[in-house]
């Protein structure tokens, strides 16, 4: 159960290149590796970090990588020269699940996290990874919002990013928008000032508590999204996805900081060629993890399952 990562020979150049194009100049290859070209890719063992190749048709675990801007936050005491420092509020582990939902030319990667977080921590890792807590515009997107979640215990209800606003003295969204659709639960909203919002996972009722309790939460990430185009001659085009995704999303995940940018590490467990893997990359936005150093190196080693060798 190792995983493949975006190393694959490449007939053109006779060598082994990354999926952007780049040649290896980080390289940890296994004993009597590379072994073969024609048609093969490279998968990262979770024993050791030893890369190994294996026919690209083979199915295996993946990892991808989804580039992120990050800002991080400056702190300032007087007459201090300011700082930058990062709070990280999201858990290593990454979202317990995720799915990708799509709208035109665009797509929303939706993350369920289990963390127990207040609303503001909560909205602060959405935030680190990209997007903000969960805005809900129809019932489909509600719906998505209670299936995400945990069914275990029934006061593990998600954070979303409606909540109170002073200033227009009314529920709003992180976005600034107005409530247009809403699946309130009976007797709420409950409340006003430092208020936020939960969709419970058992009916998708949607209820007030404070801010500062800590519960799970839901970020959205944006995504532009471009659908395959298939033609048959004399046939007008028509837009298909195929999605190479599974629906509960990643099995673990991290964001690697790298001065302003972010990569989110995303490591999948449905057996996938190597070409299907780098399909589900790219819908989420990214694509086969690319490895430039050895502290990637650990983290394609760390994410994995380490249950068969």
């Amino acid at each position: 159960n190792n995983a493949w990562v975006g190393l694959s020979y490449n007939e053109d150049e006779e060598a082994y290149t990354w999926v952007d194009g780049m040649p290896v100049t980080y390289s940890k290859w296994g004993e009597s590796q590379p072994a073969g070209t024609t048609d093969k890719g490279v998968l990262v063992r979770w024993t050791n970090g030893r890369w190994t190749t294996s026919d690209k048709a083979e199915k295996r675990h993946f990892l991808c990588s989804i580039p992120k801007t990050h800002s991080p936050t400056i702190t300032m005491a007087p007459s201090v020269a300011p700082t930058a420092t990062v709070i990280d509020y999201c858990p290593w582990a990454g979202p317990k699940a995720s799915t990708v939902s799509r709208y035109n030319e665009s797509s929303l990667i939706i993350e369920y996290f289990t963390k127990f977080s207040s609303w503001s921590d909560a909205r602060g890792c959405c935030m680190q990874r990209g997007g903000d807590l969960f805005v809900i515009t129809n019932a489909e997107e509600n719906d998505l919002a209670m299936q995400l979640q945990d069914t275990e215990v029934v006061a593990n209800n998600a954070w979303v990013g409606l909540s109170y606003n002073e200033d227009e003295e009314a529920y709003t969204w992180v976005d600034g928008m107005p409530v247009t659709y809403s699946k309130w639960g009976e007797s709420q909203p409950a409340g006003t000032t430092d208020k936020g919002v939960l969709v419970r996972w058992t009916n998708g009722r949607w209820t007030t508590s404070d801010k500062a309790e800590k519960r799970h939460f839901l970020c959205s990430i944006p995504k532009t999204h471009s659908p395959t185009i298939t033609m048959a001659p004399s046939v007008a085009p028509t837009a298909t996805v195929i999605d190479y995704c599974p629906w509960a999303g990643p099995k673990a995940s991290t964001v690697s900081r790298y001065n302003e940018s972010s990569l989110i590490i995303e490591y999948f467990t449905k057996f996938s060629s190597w070409s299907d893997a780098r399909g589900c990359c790219m819908q989420r936005g990214g694509d086969l993890f690319v490895i430039t150093n050895a502290e990637e190196n650990d983290l394609a080693m760390q994410l994995q399952d380490t249950e068969v060798v």
